[in-house]
């Protein structure tokens, strides 16, 4: 630790920053994501698809986000993780829900490896992680009809990872989008799901509800062909 605090100084001192290889794939994304979270004067984030709160980790200590964080998670066993990791954190909120387009009850695919957890079918032959090993019904709500519960979200961020499910929840929340300033949500290049729509067909539905694009990151320079990024987007009185 001591050595890493030095190298760090004598770095800083050339102009230079240093920082762990394994952060440098997510660096371009919080740098960016910082920046458009003070444009947009972001109080809250609501983070869609949590999963084992790989994205609450991510904000809080790459993006240096400080305040109240609201994940939604429909996987008991992933929401109980969260609930766990939450101990510590009396600013961060767990609901185990998913949003979408109806109030319902969905059959839902716990997959291998779980960050790949969806309602969809992922299409066979794609990546052997990517398998159902449990399926159990769970409660999908409309955003809009948490709204009265949840608060205003004029000051929000919207981060959406569902596994092919984020129009889904965009459109369970016509009121609610109306409001927020700045979206996160995944796009694919490859199909990975049946009936999941393809990334221009996610950023359309997007743009349909009033955001303009403001940037595309991958996060995963190691990897040959993209399968997938991270669309953010804004209203566009922030632009």
């Amino acid at each position: 630790m001591q050595l890493r605090k030095i190298i760090g100084r004598s770095a800083n001192a050339l102009g230079y920053e240093a920082f762990p290889k394994y952060l440098a794939e997510r660096r371009p994304l919080a740098a960016r994501l910082k920046h458009l979270i003070e444009r947009c004067g972001i109080e809250r984030v609501l983070d869609v698809g949590g999963n084992k709160g790989q994205f609450h980790d991510f904000i809080r200590f790459d993006v240096e986000w400080t305040g109240p964080v609201l994940s939604f998670e429909p996987d008991p066993q992933m929401a109980e993780v969260m609930r766990r990791k939450a101990m510590t954190d009396p600013l961060w909120t767990i609901r185990q829900e998913a949003l979408g387009r109806e109030a319902a009850v969905q059959t839902f695919n716990r997959m291998k490896m779980t960050c790949f957890n969806s309602f969809l079918s992922p299409i066979a032959g794609q990546d052997p992680d990517n398998v159902p090993v449990a399926q159990f019904d769970v409660q999908v709500v409309r955003l809009d009809e948490l709204l009265p519960e949840i608060g205003p979200l004029e000051r929000a961020l919207v981060k959406i990872d569902t596994q092919g499910f984020d129009v889904e929840v965009l459109a369970g929340g016509p009121e609610a989008f109306a409001k927020v300033p700045l979206v996160q949500f995944e796009v694919s290049f490859r199909p990975i799901y049946h009936d999941a729509p393809n990334w221009i067909e996610g950023i359309k539905a997007f743009e349909r509800a009033g955001f303009m694009f403001a940037d595309l990151l991958t996060g995963s320079p190691i990897q040959g062909a993209i399968w997938e990024a991270d669309c953010l987007m804004l209203k566009p009185s922030f632009a």
